[in-house]
Formats: structure tokens, sequence, C-alpha cells
């Protein structure tokens, strides 16, 4: 949850830029502090922050944190909506689930009576939520939404069913959710990571304030502090000029 005092979007830093280099040798100047600051409050409008803002909205069971954004506030909403479905399924949070079809599926998936929906693709995703078959459950989803899904959406998806089946864990999570790429390659970490939110959404937010400083002085020291390998090996690339 969010920590006692802390509002959003505005939450307070948890750790500051001098504070978060104080292991460094050469600690960041005070101007330089002060263009990082800068820097994460104009990413707060990115769209890599707009994914965040999602994963945070499910891990707290509340869309509406969604309307803080500056930009994608309605896509966000309902992203997140359609995101606790799954996890309401997954926790045999039935009566939550604000789809008739949905919760059918979530009721027979507990009670395991998957056999006796009526739809054959409610069955088939009803039997591969039990089974763990991910081409199953493809296919059913692709069925369920009239056509092919990108691939994003539904190992967004299974990552979050499975990590929220197997106790609200990251490592199912990560393992469910292996195809996920770009923007939603924090998914995992936001919703399962046992900090508070408001310490992951600030450490993910250094580090994309980093990366940038990186490329906007050709400077790949602001490179060593990143604590995510995929986005530290990004910002150590020179030709790489955006986070995705």
């Amino acid at each position: 949850m969010l920590m006692a005092g802390c509002a959003w979007p505005g939450i307070s830093l948890a750790v500051s830029p001098q504070e978060h280099l104080s292991q460094r040798k050469a600690p960041i100047s005070p101007e330089e502090a002060g263009e990082l600051n800068s820097m994460k409050e104009t990413l707060r409008g990115s769209i890599d922050f707009q994914f965040v803002t999602l994963f945070l909205a499910v891990r707290e069971e509340n869309p509406e944190i969604c309307r803080n954004l500056q930009e994608g506030a309605k896509w966000c909403e309902e992203k997140a909506k359609s995101a606790l479905r799954i996890r309401y399924e997954a926790e045999g949070n039935c009566d939550k689930i604000d789809k008739a079809y949905a919760a059918n599926i979530c009721r027979a998936y507990q009670r395991k009576t998957c056999g006796d929906l009526t739809e054959k693709p409610h069955r088939d995703l009803c039997a591969a939520f039990t089974t763990e078959d991910l081409a199953l459950a493809s296919s059913a989803l692709d069925a369920i939404a009239g056509s092919p899904q990108k691939k994003n959406d539904f190992y967004r998806q299974m990552g979050i069913f499975f990590g929220y089946k197997y106790l609200r864990s990251k490592t199912a999570c990560e393992k469910f959710s292996k195809g996920l790429k770009g923007k939603d390659a924090v998914m995992c970490e936001v919703l399962f990571d046992n900090r508070d939110s408001s310490v992951i959404v600030d450490s993910i937010l250094n580090d994309f304030a980093y990366f940038y400083m990186a490329k906007r002085h050709n400077d790949t020291k602001f490179c060593e502090t990143i604590q995510r390998a995929d986005i530290k090996k990004r910002c150590m690339d020179r030709q790489a000029a955006t986070l995705y």
C-alpha cells in the first residue's frame, strides 16, 4: 500500500538524488540534482509513466489513481479495470468482477466446474487457468475478444493472473509474462515487489530520469546508479536514444 502521508501523484521522494548516488565516488552536483528532479516531474507526463500508473492502480485496487495522470488517464483507467478482473479471477473474488461472463468463469474456475460453462472459449479459458496452458489461454482470449490479441496484452494478463494465483508471487508473474517487452516490462516489479508502492514508483522514476540524463549529457556516468538491469544495459548503449 502507499505509505501514510504520501499523496498521489505527488509522492514525496523516498530517496533524494543526492542520497540515491551517495555510494558513488563522484556524487552528482547540486545543479545536476535539480535537473534530475525536473526530469522526473517531466517524466510523470510520459507514456512510460502511464504504464507504471496502470500497474500501481491494479496493485492498489484503485483505477481512479489513473485520473491523476497528465495524459492517458482514460486509457489507464479502462486497462486497470480490465486487469483487475483478471486479478479477481485469480484470487477468487468473483463478486468483485463487473462482467457477467468473467464472473462465471471465475466461479467455475474456483469450483473446478469449467465443463459446465456454456461457451467453448469460456470453458477453454477456465481450463487454461487450471492447467497453466498458455496456448489454450491465448486461443480462448482471442475468441472472446473476437480478434487476435497483441502479444504484450496477452502476457500482461497471464502475468497478472498467475502472479495473484500464487499468492502475489513476483516469480510467478515473471515466469508467465516472459514475453513482455518495452513499457510493460516494469509490471511484475510494480505489482509484486515487497517494497512500499511509493518506493517502487520513485525507484523506477529515478531509473528513467538517470537514463535520459545520460542521453542528454552524452555521459554514461548517470547509468551507474540505475537499478533495473535492462534499463542500465540500454543506458550504456550509446546508440539507444529512448528507453524502449
